[in-house]
């Protein structure tokens, strides 16, 4: 998998200078031409086209072209249009030059090379990665610029084609703008960002972390915004659900399950992104603007207070079977599937399109429209987190390139990839959206090229971050460090690390190797020349802040994500494996665990547990989910077992082994 996601972003990098995958080039007659197939680009991007004669009429943007092999010139809307070259019939193949084709994507306006390779990058990627729909959205706010477009079909049953009018799920794109609407009420005076939750839900409560401590009195509203308020981004149940109908209790019993679950660390002294977190958000949104209900309250108040006002009139956060012109789920290999929704409106379950997003990107990335003053949104886009890169709603990012943007990413496993980058100081703003699984791999490779494309079309260069950029080298090879060298390494930067799903990891020297060890499990990590440790999966690159505080880069091409060191002190050592060891009788628990739904619609997060003794008698638990499989040994702490910070339980129900774990039942096969 790993090496099919190098190609794809190998050869979207180098699409703007080659025109390769899918983009045929042909040596005579015009050697400086590059040709491509006109049926796979007009069918590519929905064009209404007729071949009638030898001719090829295409009805595309309010235009109607035609094309005669041969011919040095083509007909638009009746009137004759010079070529730089004649279309070519090549073995039975309409081909045409790409100069000649950039018209047929609409208005480029100062982009004609970026949009030229968007249509082409993603148009090759698609088939590749088995994404039937795709719609993209690239704006300049400096100028007012937007370009919208989609490829494929949001539904290959009924052969629906994509379109910039396409609904497509977001995801988690959907927490910018509960954020939006939150800083609203914070503008207005009637909620402080700095104040705690309590003020304004007095009945909010958790219990403090096991580990850690703290209360969750101290919870504020920059901290729910910037992910540090310590809410654990598990026990989400009824978070997917399938077919049309929202399971709204997440929304509305959100008080009552966090009354019931304790805090992952002390709030404000670490982050981890947690869409309980921003459920909670949204039920504040829906109070403070007068909303018994948070389900039905957020969503009109999302709508009158941001939607609307930016003229987002096809978006919404509640899906229902009435809607047209919605994207479809589908797997790998094309397999349509049942639609799963993301039942936390705030968190997670806005549908919008290309035409949409783009109003949404200008008023971000220009004056604010009509949502928030530019000085707020500039706030909003500052790393609020000392050095875990997010913002009031909006994460810092840094490609393996180097390039800096502000934006979000969102999905709703295993279907539907969001990725939303701008550039603040060139006023450049993606989108991108995808409906398969496949667009995990494909969708920020896209996001990226196009990125870098308009910012060498419209700078002359693209911004380079020297301070904050990963070296990331793909062609790195292994250097030796002297043991004293990797003394010095694990006294910098050795310590635990939270990385969320994967659970808490150690970074230390066994033997005169560098390891990360999460209980039994072990990761040897090989010193690399471009400065990351680097194991099996991914490079690690370490840096140090001036407090101290340590952050560490996980490069998984073309994923990137940032964790911080655990700076508090945990109650277990990771060489110490007692607490790993599994006591008399768990052997009950032994076995595989299947999903099973707690009410009608429920869908799993994750599908299987798995429950074992391994060799060296350690309590073991891997879970599967729908895009990968994580896990290690189990910790008892205090009489509770953990998978990380996650807890678990065991117990029997109707004479049925039963297992608990972030938020999901599952029952023993």
């Amino acid at each position: 998998m790993k090496r099919f996601v190098k190609k794809l972003v190998t050869a979207g990098l180098a699409v703007v200078m080659t025109l390769t995958g899918g983009v045929m080039a042909f040596a005579q007659p015009y050697p400086q031409h590059y040709y491509l197939p006109l049926r796979w680009l007009l069918e590519g991007v929905g064009a209404e086209v007729d071949w009638v004669n030898g001719q090829v009429t295409v009805h595309q943007h309010g235009n109607d072209w035609v094309f005669t092999p041969g011919a040095m010139q083509a007909q638009v809307n009746g009137i004759d249009v010079p070529l730089s070259a004649p279309v070519l019939v090549i073995d039975g193949m309409s081909v045409i030059d790409m100069p000649d084709a950039i018209p047929l994507f609409g208005d480029v306006g100062a982009f004609p090379v970026t949009i030229a390779t968007a249509v082409t990058t993603a148009l090759s990627a698609m088939p590749e990665a088995d994404v039937p729909g795709l719609t993209i959205a690239l704006v300049d706010a400096e100028t007012g610029f937007t370009w919208t477009q989609g490829f494929g079909y949001v539904d290959t049953v009924n052969g629906i084609r994509t379109d910039a009018d396409s609904l497509f799920f977001v995801g988690s794109v959907s927490k910018p703008f509960t954020a939006v609407a939150t800083m609203q009420l914070v503008e207005q005076g009637i909620i402080g960002l700095d104040n705690p939750i309590v003020n304004y839900i007095p009945e909010f409560t958790m219990l403090p972390s096991p580990f850690f401590g703290g209360s969750s009195d101290d919870i504020t509203v920059r901290m729910l915004l910037s992910n540090t308020a310590g809410i654990p981004n598990a026990n989400m149940r009824g978070f997917l659900t399938r077919g049309n109908d929202h399971y709204q209790g997440i929304m509305n019993d959100i008080l009552v399950d966090l009354a019931r679950q304790e805090l992952e660390f002390i709030p404000g002294t670490a982050y981890e992104y947690s869409n309980q977190g921003w459920t909670l958000l949204g039920a504040l949104v829906a109070r403070m603007s007068g909303h018994d209900n948070h389900f039905y309250g957020f969503e009109q108040s999302a709508q009158e207070s941001v939607l609307q006002p930016l003229g987002m009139n096809r978006s919404t956060f509640i899906h229902h079977g009435g809607i047209a012109n919605v994207a479809q789920a589908y797997h790998a290999g094309g397999i349509q599937d049942e639609m799963h929704l993301i039942s936390s409106l705030s968190a997670g379950s806005l549908m919008s399109s290309a035409n949409d997003m783009a109003l949404f990107m200008h008023a971000i990335l220009g004056d604010g429209g009509d949502i928030l003053s530019p000085e707020t949104i500039s706030y909003m886009l500052q790393d609020h987190t000392d050095g875990a890169s997010y913002g009031l709603g909006f994460a810092q990012r840094t490609s393996t390139t180097g390039v800096v943007t502000v934006g979000h990413n969102g999905g709703i496993p295993p279907f539907f990839w969001t990725f939303m980058h701008f550039d603040v100081d060139s006023s450049i703003g993606v989108f991108v959206s995808t409906n398969s699984f496949g667009g995990v791999f494909i969708g920020e490779m896209i996001a990226d090229v196009v990125m870098e494309t308009a910012l060498m079309e419209k700078n002359g260069y693209v911004p380079r971050s020297e301070t904050t950029g990963i070296p990331f080298d793909p062609n790195a090879v292994q250097i030796e460090m002297t043991l004293a060298e990797k003394t010095t390494f694990i006294e910098e930067f050795g310590g635990y690390y939270n990385f969320e799903t994967f659970g808490i990891w150690y970074l230390g020297l066994e033997d005169g190797v560098i390891t990360f060890r999460s209980g039994e499990e072990v990761d040897v990590m090989t010193p690399m020349s471009d400065g990351s440790l680097r194991d099996s999966m991914a490079s690690y690159f370490f840096s140090q802040k001036a407090d101290g505080s340590v952050i560490i880069t996980m490069v998984m091409p073309p994923i990137v994500m940032e964790f911080a060191r655990i700076e508090e002190g945990v109650e277990f050592d990771a060489v110490d494996m007692s607490a790993f060891i599994a006591p008399e009788g768990f052997e009950q628990w032994v076995g595989v665990y299947r999903f099973a739904p707690q009410f009608e619609g429920d869908a799993p997060t994750i599908t299987q547990v798995e429950v074992s003794i391994n060799d060296a008698g350690l309590a073991t638990m891997f879970v599967t989910q729908m895009t990968f499989e994580a896990g290690g040994p189990l910790m008892l702490h205090e009489g509770r077992w953990f998978l990380g910070l996650f807890p678990v339980e065991f117990a029997t129900e109707d004479g049925e082994a039963v297992v608990r774990i972030m938020g999901g039942r599952f029952v023993r096969q």
